[in-house]
């Protein structure tokens, strides 16, 4: 009883306010909960060691550990009410840490994700519970005009459109030129034709001769076209006649393919007059550019007039190869092979195309 009696004086120096007047204490063996009327006896429940009081109409323990001011958990941990009472500790994390130190609280994450993110050369299109953005594409969806008109026509973002910039159709192979109104065009016209001569005479200048540089060679010389040229003859003026053996003139390509050619060789006529060798390919245009002219026959005997003694051009060969020479008719496909620049001693044979 000594030992109770100290520790009631204790307990009631123990409150800030005192209790209302209390009946004698009770021993039970159950805590008492709840409501409780006021000026009710204390109760002393010996088997937990915890003493009961009625305070403002509730059952308040007046005694125990991790009761009233006693703090629960572990060192720096934060507290809660655990019922009955009593504290408890609980350590913060997750998305946030906290300092019980300091006080400070820290979030890195956001519903269990780091949020933040960047969108390159993309649009942010939605952020998540977790403040992660969704990236994307612009569309036209969202932009305010998402179409522009080019000469009346209207061209949508991300599509392909025609821009009207004639003022009428312009027909195919047709010149297109500008038409003056805004920035349009309209059909100039056919193109022109190209044009093509019937008659072609090399630089003709007299007083020397161009013979057969070996019998059966095949001589040829470099000339270059400005024009299209359209003919079924190539003609030359004799300087030396030849009666009795058998010559030809021809045209080839820088390929070495024949263009014209006769196919039968013909004698070196007269002196002075003009000697004939008709294309057996009927007649033959020429477009622009570089050719081969080929002088050829059984003997050198026969002679044709030149220009002057010497020449410089792309192309000179006395003695060609590939091709063949018979009865003075160039036959096969002869070697070619164009040079920067070529000379000639003999010149090149004065000629004429129509």
């Amino acid at each position: 009883m000594r030992r109770l009696l100290i520790f009631l004086a204790f307990s009631a120096g123990a409150f800030a306010q005192p209790l209302p007047p209390q009946s004698p204490i009770q021993f039970v063996s159950v805590d008492p909960s709840g409501a409780c009327s006021t000026g009710a006896s204390l109760r002393w429940n010996a088997t937990s060691g915890n003493l009961w009081g009625c305070d403002a109409g509730t059952w308040t323990k007046l005694n125990g550990s991790g009761g009233g001011a006693n703090p629960g958990g572990t060192t720096g941990q934060i507290q809660f009410n655990a019922g009955s009472s009593t504290f408890g500790g609980f350590t913060l994390s997750g998305d946030c840490t906290a300092n019980t130190a300091t006080g400070a609280i820290t979030c890195t994450k956001i519903n269990g994700s780091t949020p933040g993110g960047t969108c390159t050369n993309q649009v942010v299109t939605s952020i998540s519970s977790s403040g992660v953005p969704t990236c994307g594409s612009v569309t036209n969806a969202m932009l305010s005009n998402p179409a522009t008109t080019v000469n009346g026509a209207t061209c949508t973002l991300g599509s392909t459109c025609n821009a009207n910039y004639s003022t009428g159709s312009i027909t195919s192979n047709h010149i297109a030129q500008f038409s003056g109104t805004g920035n349009q065009i309209q059909d100039g016209g056919a193109l022109p034709t190209a044009t093509v001569i019937t008659r072609y005479m090399s630089t003709w200048q007299g007083g020397s001769n161009t013979p057969n540089s070996g019998a059966n060679h095949v001589n040829g010389w470099g000339f270059t076209l400005d024009v299209s040229v359209s003919f079924g003859a190539i003609f030359a003026v004799s300087q030396t006649t030849d009666g009795g053996n058998l010559y030809s003139l021809a045209i080839i390509n820088t390929s070495g393919t024949i263009l014209c050619h006769p196919t039968t060789g013909t004698n070196i006529p007269t002196a002075n007059t003009v000697w004939t060798n008709t294309c057996s390919e009927g007649t033959v245009t020429l477009s622009p550019g570089t050719y081969i002219l080929i002088f050829t026959g059984a003997a050198t005997t026969g002679k044709i007039y030149c220009n002057y003694a010497t020449m410089l051009g792309p192309f000179y060969n006395g003695n060609m190869t590939g091709c063949t020479s018979a009865s003075g008719v160039l036959s096969g496909t002869c070697a070619v092979s164009l040079a920067s620049t070529a000379y000639s001693t003999n010149g090149i044979p004065n000629f004429y195309l129509q």
